[in-house]
């Protein structure tokens, strides 16, 4: 009996808490990117209301049947205990006959309500899926013709072939790019730009210069979030519109870096466009990047090798701007966690037990660093907040269409 009462009082408490946050959820980064998106923009929204409104109603269903549940097992034990006893009242035997019987009926019809709840919130959850697949669907060809993808190859021209990368470092994923305007470089400032990388289609500037649109990128130090930044030279003569989807890159060797710093330099009156860009390690053994570090975007075997990293990232997208995730801390900094943690657990094939493990590890590691003291009051905070973590882990990787051990 004990036991089932602390179940039936985690439910309940489960149930005020989602009560606490309002039952819908609100989606507010749902938008059309250009005018003649606004319907499909309108249904996403709708969808995502309904969606909330779903999810309410089951988890309310739900906790109907598990308070029944748990009243018909005490009306049963009370009904027991009298029967048992011989000096009990026959009209009280009576009257617990007929409280397990109603308790019977009305769980009989909760749970029927609990079904219809779940099938309901499935048929929101496939509705939801479908409008936001037409939104972006619609927001793509939004885009005006001529968008740069930042993607592929960045060797360079022959003379100036891709740099060693560092081994020891971990490779990166940068998060989804939004579309940005460059304008050109004029032709006097351009003649001094010495090229590391380059981007998009060859176009030449001049006889005398390399061709495209050339970036440097550079990380601020840390595995999580927005810590590089891209900066952009175009030198196609003309403005270009860049974009990318998750896309790996990779660390400039140590030794290598400086040549491609003194070429920034020498370019510093030029103001190159700047793009702050999130981006997440790969490898969770491997040490994070220094400030300073210069990543270049990964060869083709590499970005095969991260493709599923790139869908990841991807879900975790729509994850996001649905505002479907369960936050316990600042929203952003919690989101850029948990994409984090849900590219780690791919690639260490994750279940539950190891991710609240390897999420203690971290954490107590980085606050030890800190200077910060660790205690076991600390390490059970981290370990209560896991469960909510790992399953906003497992509903991005569900989007990605991964699976992991439970």
């Amino acid at each position: 009996m004990t036991r089932r009462l602390f179940v039936a009082w985690l439910t309940l408490i489960g149930c005020v808490a989602l009560g606490a946050q309002g039952g819908v959820v609100p989606r507010q980064d749902i938008a059309a990117r250009c005018p003649r998106c606004d319907d499909a923009a309108k249904t996403a929204k709708a969808a995502a209301k309904a969606l909330s409104d779903a999810e309410w109603d089951s988890a309310r269903a739900d906790a109907r049947v598990e308070d029944l549940d748990f009243q018909l097992f005490i009306a049963k034990g009370q009904l027991e205990i009298a029967r048992e006893d011989k000096k009990t009242d026959p009209l009280y035997i009576v009257f617990l006959e007929g409280k397990v019987s109603t308790i019977e009926k009305e769980l009989a019809d909760a749970k029927k309500q609990r079904d219809d709840a779940r099938a309901a919130l499935k048929k929101a959850e496939a509705d939801y899926t479908n409008a936001i697949k037409g939104l972006d669907a619609c927001n793509a060809e939004c885009l005006p013709d001529g968008v740069i993808p930042i993607a592929g190859d960045s060797s360079g021209p022959p003379d100036h072939p891709s740099l060693p990368h560092n081994p020891f470092v971990q490779h990166k994923e940068l998060d989804i790019i939004e579309p940005f305007s460059v304008p050109p470089l004029s032709a006097p400032v351009a003649r001094v730009w010495f090229n590391p990388f380059e981007l998009g289609t060859a176009v030449l500037h001049a006889a005398e210069l390399p061709a495209g649109v050339h970036f440097l990128l550079t990380d601020r130090g840390g595995s999580t979030g927005k810590t590089l930044v891209l900066k952009v030279l175009n030198l196609t003569g003309s403005a270009v519109r860049l974009g990318s989807g998750p896309i790996a890159v990779r660390p400039i060797a140590q030794q290598s870096q400086q040549k491609a710093l003194q070429a920034f330099q020498a370019l510093s009156k030029a103001q190159p466009a700047r793009v702050d860009v999130a981006g997440y390690c790969l490898e969770f053994l491997k040490a994070p990047p220094d400030a300073g570090t210069l990543y270049e975007i990964a060869p083709a075997a590499i970005q095969e090798k991260y493709a599923v990293m790139a869908k990841v990232l991807s879900s975790a997208d729509h994850v996001v701007r649905a505002s479907a995730l369960h936050p316990d801390s600042d929203p952003r900094a919690y989101a850029d966690s948990i994409k984090q943690w849900s590219l780690w657990s791919v690639e260490q094939n994750f279940n539950g037990s190891r991710f609240s493990d390897s999420l203690v590890d971290y954490t107590k590691k980085h606050a030890q660093a800190a200077g910060v003291k660790w205690s076991s009051q600390s390490e059970a905070q981290i370990r209560s907040a896991a469960p909510n973590r790992w399953r906003d882990v497992v509903s991005i990787l569900s989007g990605a269409g991964i699976a992991l051990p439970q």
